[in-house]
């Protein structure tokens, strides 16, 4: 599927991790001091790591890539942070293959 999804430049890149802390998915990890997307489907391409990159390594772009599977995602900071830090939308980013919430009337 074609879809929105994080492109990081790794010569830009430092290595700082910043990207990686902001990214509630855990899409991105630092591997041999780079950023670098471990698995297309943990990221849900809306960009939280984006204002986070002090070097402007990241971009959004349009390409072929797997959908985004939240649960997937979820599952892989669970085990990678620790199962505290599996909340999904913790980055303030509805996902729109998510249902909208309920609001009070």
């Amino acid at each position: 599927m074609r879809r929105k999804i994080v492109k990081i430049d790794e010569s830009k890149c430092n290595g700082c991790g910043q990207c990686a802390t902001a990214c509630a998915e855990g899409a991105i990890q630092i591997i041999d001091g780079k950023a670098r997307i471990v698995n297309d489907s943990y990221c849900d391409g809306l960009g939280a790591c984006l204002g986070k990159c002090p070097v402007d390594a990241i971009t959004i772009e349009e390409r072929e890539a797997p959908a985004f599977n939240e649960a997937a995602a979820m599952q892989h900071v669970a085990r990678t942070r620790g199962p505290g830090h599996a909340h999904p939308h913790d980055h303030g980013h509805s996902h729109p293959s998510a249902p909208a919430p309920l609001r009070a009337r």
